[in-house]
């Protein structure tokens, strides 16, 4: 706890209070040792929340990476070696007029 209150510039008894309160409302699993003024941390298992927060991490950071990819394939930078860009044959593209042309 020393160490605590050195680094953030508090009272020792400020310390105490804060983390006994944080312990008592299961927001720290640990426990104080008074004589040797140290904080002893449990070890714990993720809550079922905690489960599911990292699962949808996981999945939302795997949607994003797919998203990029396919940017990248339509931008032309990751474009298979199968991949051939579709061709329209000349007789069905569209004529447009040139400028300056008098033709309607």
């Amino acid at each position: 706890m020393p160490t605590l209150s050195e680094m953030f510039q508090m009272e020792k008894s400020s310390v105490h209070s804060i983390i006994s309160k944080m312990i008592i409302n299961e927001e720290l699993m640990a426990s104080l040792d008074d004589p040797t003024q140290t904080v002893v941390m449990h070890r714990s298992e993720p809550s079922r929340l905690q489960s599911l927060a990292l699962q949808l991490a996981d999945k939302v950071n795997n949607l994003v990476e797919s998203n990029e990819r396919i940017f990248e394939m339509k931008q032309g930078k990751l474009l298979p070696a199968w991949w051939k860009p579709r061709t329209v044959p000349t007789e069905l593209q569209p004529t447009r007029p040139r400028l300056g042309s008098t033709e309607a």
